[in-house]
């Protein structure tokens, strides 16, 4: 079992997090939120759960807990080949090759979800090193760097928490 602290967070703390949520574009309506319960994992991993959204902060960087399926509709879509699949979900970063579609424009230091072509299902969460023009132009090399995936510490250790807002 992990150990953790969970606590609500305060309206400043509230106040902060939806500031930081816009500046980064990863959700652009946000309603008035009145609770948000943090999970710290560790010192440097945080789960935010609210009515709205499910996010995590991890070293630094906010981006969508993969099973927080309204928030990741809102978010530019990478569509990786099935042979990217078990090397995405070990933590590899997405190599142009392994891309099938780019579904969404984006800029470069954009936070995307990546989906595997057959069943359409979400394995990842990365930042852009490219804007999506760009992305097009590139044959080989390094382009999304993977942030949390199927299987990773953040999604294991939420397999058995109460993620919602009581």
């Amino acid at each position: 079992m992990i150990k953790m602290k969970i606590k609500f967070l305060s309206k400043r703390e509230i106040n902060s997090l939806v500031e930081e949520i816009i500046n980064a574009s990863l959700i652009f309506d946000i309603p008035k939120i009145k609770q948000i319960k943090s999970f710290e994992l560790n010192s440097d991993t945080e789960i935010f759960s609210s009515a709205t959204f499910i996010l995590v902060r991890n070293q630094g960087k906010l981006f969508p807990f993969l099973q927080d399926s309204k928030t990741l509709t809102s978010l530019p879509e990478i569509v990786v080949d099935k042979g990217a699949i078990p090397f995405v979900c070990k933590g590899a970063n997405i190599m142009r090759p392994g891309i099938k579609q780019i579904n969404d424009s984006f800029l470069k230091d954009s936070i995307v979800v990546i989906s595997e072509e057959i069943h359409s299902k979400n394995l990842a969460i990365g930042k852009t090193l490219h804007s999506s023009e760009e992305l097009l132009t590139l044959d080989k090399g390094m382009v999304i760097e993977n942030l949390h995936y199927v299987g990773d510490y953040v999604w294991n250790s939420c397999k058995d928490l109460d993620l919602s807002i009581a």
